[in-house]
């Protein structure tokens, strides 16, 4: 079995455990159609399902195609502060089943709406595909908020992984764009720089943990044109030259993440900017460790200060 000196012990048997069931694809249609099908088989690692008020899908009709959206309401008071958050899977995987645990966690103990967003995939659909379905989704948020009861003062966004990236672009927009307010932004173990030259990508990435080298070239493969600059801070936001007037952002990371550096860096950028930020490094984890609060104990920890940071920056408490 394997082990590792970073990782705590429950994250070591989930690495074995992983490990012993790899498989090995001869195509690449085999391998994405393994990333998503090894995406799904962490549902029932996610934890406690919890009981809602409502929860119902609905879906978004644009010009370039359907967005697939899920909305939690954790009790009957209106209006409510928002979540809109968009999922990781590597640009390629997940949806709103893959985050469902979380997000009605994030309901419930939050006591906030949560609005999960299905953006399109790649390599069906190539960047800035799902950044124009999560700009879209909130601007559709946003102009239907007496509809969905939602208090307009308190939106805010947020992401997991390539999710992360997401929501740290569209941050970026919207500042510029000064029409939709977000109060705040959430960030766990967020993408932010697709050039991968962190040291954390080269201290953990063949390191075969939840996220290797290896995996994240072929999500980036899938997602990116070929002819793209992954540099540009369109692409990569960490090389924006503006962080100034953000809205106040909690970061979390793993300390057995090759993205680990991105979001640390990401923070230090806010810090400098004046822009409130929260940042929380969990030891003897790996990626998307609280996704996995089922098996990781830590997981739930994380997904615990979470709740209490949406609902001290958005609830007021």
């Amino acid at each position: 079995m394997a082990t590792y000196d970073e990782l705590d012990e429950q994250s070591q048997q989930l690495i074995a455990a992983m490990h012993a069931r790899k498989i090995t694809f001869q195509s690449e249609a085999e391998k994405l159609q393994g990333e998503r099908d090894g995406y799904r088989r962490i549902i029932p690692m996610a934890g406690v399902v919890e009981a809602l008020y409502a929860i119902h899908d609905k879906y978004l009709d644009t010009d370039f195609g359907t967005i697939p959206v899920r909305i939690y309401r954790p009790n009957d008071k209106k209006p409510l502060p928002v979540l809109i958050y968009f999922h990781g899977g590597g640009y390629v995987s997940g949806g709103l089943d893959t985050h469902d645990q979380q997000l009605r966690y994030f309901s419930k103990h939050a006591g906030i709406i949560v609005i999960a967003v299905a953006y399109s995939l790649a390599p069906e659909r190539k960047y800035p595909a799902a950044i124009s379905d999560a700009y879209y989704t909130v601007k559709w948020v946003h102009e239907n908020c007496a509809a969905l009861h939602i208090d307009h003062k308190h939106i805010a966004i947020g992401g997991d992984s390539a999710g992360g990236l997401l929501s740290a672009l569209l941050a970026m927009k919207l500042r510029d764009e000064k029409i939709i307010p977000i109060a705040f932004q959430l960030l766990l173990c967020p993408n932010l720089d697709l050039t991968m030259s962190s040291d954390s990508w080269k201290a953990l990435g063949e390191k075969a943990y939840i996220l290797s080298a290896r995996k994240q070239i072929d999500f980036y493969n899938w997602f990116l044109p070929s002819d793209i600059d992954r540099g540009n801070e369109t692409v990569s936001p960490i090389f924006a030259s503006d962080f100034s007037v953000l809205p106040p952002t909690m970061i979390v990371t793993a300390a057995a993440d090759p993205l680990k550096d991105e979001g640390r860096l990401y923070m230090e950028k806010l810090q400098q900017a004046r822009v409130p930020v929260m940042h929380k490094e969990y030891e003897g984890v790996v990626h998307g460790f609280y996704q996995l609060s089922g098996v990781i104990d830590k997981g739930k920890v994380a997904l615990d200060d979470v709740c209490a940071a949406l609902k001290a920056a958005l609830a007021g408490e």
